[in-house]
C-alpha cells in the first residue's frame, strides 16, 4: 500500500464517521491533520489528553473550542468518559 492509498483510506474513514476520538497526548502531524479535516467536515470530535504526558497539550488543539476536550490522569477515567458519551449517542 502506498502513501496515497493510506491518505485516501483515512480520509474516507473520516467522511463515514459520526464521531472522531483522538488521544492528543503525543504530538502527531497526521492526527492534527485528521482533526482539522474532521472539523472541516463538521464531524463531532473528542480529544483526550493525558495529564501525565511529558508534552504540553497543543495550543492549536486545546484552544479550538470546536473540539470537546477531556483531560485524564488514569486511562480508566478516559474509558468511563467515552462510555458515557457513547451511551448518550445510543439514546439519540
Amino acid at each position: 500500500m502506498n502513501i496515497e492509498d493510506i491518505y485516501k483510506i483515512h480520509a474516507q474513514w473520516l467522511r463515514e464517521s459520526d464521531l472522531i476520538v483522538a488521544d492528543v497526548s503525543i504530538h502527531s502531524t497526521g492526527v492534527g491533520y485528521e482533526l482539522g479535516l474532521a472539523e472541516s467536515l463538521g464531524k463531532r470530535v473528542i480529544c483526550l489528553y493525558d495529564l501525565n504526558s511529558e508534552k504540553a497539550n497543543s495550543a492549536m488543539i486545546a484552544g479550538d473550542k470546536y473540539f470537546q476536550m477531556f483531560n485524564y490522569k488514569k486511562i480508566e477515567e478516559a474509558v468511563e468518559f467515552l462510555d458515557n458519551e457513547l451511551s448518550k449517542i445510543k439514546k439519540n
